[in-house]
């Protein structure tokens, strides 16, 4: 449980693996080695009026077979109640070399559905309370706190 405004601190763990390659690719049918670096992006998507994102949303990285990538985010709510965790894609960048034709990329995605819950921030309060008199006397409203 968190509050609202309250930063948590969040790691991006992105792990590269070709173990589900199909078995015409291990065959040879694409050319792509198990050493051979692949280019890849990352891009957190997020609700503005949920989620305040610090760190890097977007980033360009490498990735050879069983690479780990960490990448540093915090994450701050907006508003209170039980809040989806932000998205994550990853694509593959395909060089112009190779004419438009890449890999199948796809993504497992452990965190997808996992929410947190965010409570208010009870702390303090302010409560507004319109006056017929108001704080001058005349008929303008007359904030309380």
């Amino acid at each position: 449980m968190v509050t609202v405004g309250q930063a948590i601190p969040a790691e991006l763990i992105i792990r590269h693996s070709r173990s589900w390659n199909s078995l015409d690719a291990k065959n040879g049918e694409v050319e792509i080695g198990d050493d051979d670096e692949l280019e890849f992006f990352y891009e957190i998507q997020h609700s503005l009026e949920v989620w305040l994102v610090s760190g890097r949303k977007r980033a360009h990285f490498s990735a050879k077979e069983g690479q780990v990538h960490k990448f540093p985010v915090l994450l701050v709510p907006l508003k209170a109640g039980n809040l989806l965790l932000p998205n994550v894609e990853v694509k593959q960048i395909i060089p112009i070399e190779q004419g438009g034709e890449g890999v199948s990329c796809e993504t497992d995605y452990r965190s997808n559905g996992e929410s947190v819950l965010v409570l208010p921030d009870v702390r303090s309060t302010t409560v507004r309370i319109d006056s017929p008199f108001g704080e001058d006397g005349f008929g303008g409203p007359a904030p309380v706190r």
